[in-house]
């Protein structure tokens, strides 16, 4: 669709369009039981489109207009008009604006504007015109709008995160060992700490232990409060050993703490640190001939033996445990779309699984429509389209020495990409030393949507448009060629060929316009062609018609589109609106 700028942004090139004139006016719904009212459809309906310098994406973008319950004795137009930043400037702000008489009407953002700016609101209004008979002029009685942005959506900014905690402890901690010191919970080896919250808000602590090395000693933390105020509030806790075992040296070592802190409205965060101890040992000599005692020595055993200082061998180990969730980590790629007679990837990964190493690994299959195929990562091609077209594929994982599970997803089978190219007869040309002018477009399906397009003329010239008008210069048979890519890749290339020819610049003279109002035009359309220096007429008949029959024609066009214009101030007529 092409529109008529208000603007001075949009230059006067841009707004060459060519288009049919109606020569009927469409059909209206008629109803008793509501008054007439105009709706708008839009698909895909988002708040954000980032389609600034991307023809394909703003083609894709569609709005559906339609009037309903209309009276069938009056008559009706639909008004569109694209206003920027509608919300600070209101009307005066318009971009552009045009009226239709037919009711229902398809356009997409490539229609409404040829430049899209980042960052800025547009809305669309579709304002419901109605003349009621007998009556001269048209009044407004209904209006639907949209509004969106151009751009991408803005990025959603994670919580703020909580600083780590601040924590000190006495220095110099030292644990003796000796045969009278050795007393449950002694408090002469109790570490004091404390941890300090710096945050602006009050911090919810977990506290979690680690001691580096078993060296006889378990220690445990006592926390003074389950919470810390902010702003430099602090909270007191201890480490102390519960435990240890006195039949043996113990090593100098260390344990670590880690404190997870977290708070309503904010990213939790860690703290760790390390805190190292001095054993000093005031243990008599071991005697020279040590007494061996055999057993289990591995702590991790069932019958595992403190006292033991020699391995038998005879460690025992409780039995793994079949994990809750043996399908848990498993990830697959399927397409949702593919293509007849196009080959189609599909790969799973169950390594990651909880159920993998218990039951010492899987086999994969593959389900399509009574098709079994083995392997991690298979391909399939469908030779045809199912039934409401869509189908299952099967996925099964069978673990070695476990169960088998299976999931099917849905996915859709279209055709192959295919298209073929229309193009009109020979057209009159723009330019003064062109021969004639042909308009092209290209109709496709199948494959995986959006679309591009690469035309290539013989004369060097190239497009990239569905739709366009191109100019020969030379007569004679010209080659043209077209390579279609959908979304997914895969490419189709098509071929035509037109033939230009001289017409005859002496047959016939004009026709006067008593004579142009009787002509019957019959089903060859004309359009207008409106430019900043004025309109220009141009014919779409076949070029076998005669100079005068043309220009009859196009005189004709001229009349007709004067009276249609005549009510309706900057409007005008536009094919691509059926």
């Amino acid at each position: 669709m092409a529109w008529n700028s208000e603007t001075p942004r949009i230059a006067a090139s841009k707004l060459l369009v060519i288009c049919f004139i109606l020569l009927s006016m469409p059909w209206m719904n008629v109803s008793a039981d509501s008054d007439p009212y105009v709706e708008m459809v839009v698909t895909p309906q988002q708040e954000y489109y980032d389609v600034s310098d991307n023809v394909t994406l703003q083609q894709s973008v569609r709005f559906e207009i339609s009037a309903h319950d209309t009276n069938e004795s009056d008559s009706y137009q639909i008004k569109i008009s694209l206003y920027e930043e509608y919300d600070i400037y209101g009307v005066d702000n318009r971009v552009n604006s045009a009226i239709y008489n037919n009711l229902d009407i398809s356009i997409s953002l490539s229609n409404l504007s040829s430049e899209w700016f980042n960052n800025t609101n547009y809305s669309i209004f579709a304002e419901l015109l109605e003349r009621e008979s007998g009556e001269d002029d048209f009044q407004l009685i209904d209006t639907v709008s949209y509004s969106f942005t151009v751009g991408k959506t803005p990025k959603v900014e994670p919580d703020p995160t909580l600083a780590n905690l601040e924590i000190s402890c006495d220095e110099g901690w030292q644990i003796t060992q000796n045969e009278t010191r050795l007393v449950y919970r002694d408090q002469t080896f109790v570490l004091q700490c404390t941890a300090q919250n710096n945050n602006a808000v009050r911090v919810v602590p977990a506290y979690i232990l680690t001691q580096h090395q078993d060296a006889g000693i378990v220690f445990e933390i006592n926390v003074e409060d389950p919470s810390i105020m902010g702003n430099g509030s602090t909270t007191n806790f201890t480490l102390e050993p519960s435990d240890w075992n006195l039949s043996m040296k113990i090593p100098n070592g260390s344990v670590s703490v880690q404190i997870n802190v977290s708070s309503d409205g904010w990213q939790s965060n860690e703290t760790n640190f390390e805190i190292n101890y001095t054993i000093v040992q005031e243990i008599p000599d071991t005697p020279s001939e040590p007494v061996i005692i055999l057993g289990c020595t591995d702590i991790t055993a069932t019958n595992f033996d403190p006292d033991a200082t020699d391995d038998d061998g005879s460690c025992e180990y409780p039995p793994p445990i079949p994990p809750s969730c043996p399908m848990c980590n498993f990830t697959y790629q399927i397409p949702s779309q593919v293509s007849v007679d196009t080959p189609a990837t599909f790969s799973a990964n169950a390594t990651l699984t909880d159920g993998w190493d218990y039951y010492g690994g899987a086999t994969i299959s593959w389900g399509f429509v009574g098709i079994i195929v083995n392997g991690a990562e298979v391909e399939h091609t469908y030779t045809s389209v199912p039934t409401g077209g869509t189908t299952n594929v099967t996925i099964c994982v069978q673990f070695i020495s476990g169960p088998e599970n299976c999931q099917e997803e849905m996915i859709t089978v279209n055709l192959s990409l295919a298209g073929y190219i229309s193009h009109s007869s020979q057209l009159e040309p723009l330019s003064t030393d062109a021969v004639g002018a042909v308009h092209f477009t290209i109709e496709v399906w199948g494959g995986l949507a959006p679309y591009s397009y690469e035309w290539q003329f013989a004369d060097g010239t190239t497009s990239t448009n569905q739709s366009f008008v191109h100019e020969f210069f030379e007569t004679g048979m010209h080659n043209v060629s077209l390579e279609i890519q959908d979304a997914r890749g895969d490419t189709i290339n098509l071929g035509s060929q037109v033939e230009m020819i001289v017409v005859d610049e002496n047959e016939g003279e004009g026709t006067n316009i008593d004579d142009i109002q009787e002509l019957p035009i019959g089903p060859d359309p004309f359009g207008i062609v409106f430019t900043g220096g004025g309109a220009i007429f141009l014919s779409s008949l076949i070029y076998s018609n005669g100079k005068k029959k043309r220009n009859e024609i196009l005189k004709k066009g001229q009349l007709l589109a004067q009276q249609s214009s005549s009510s309706v101030e900057d409007s005008y007529w536009n094919d691509s609106i059926k």
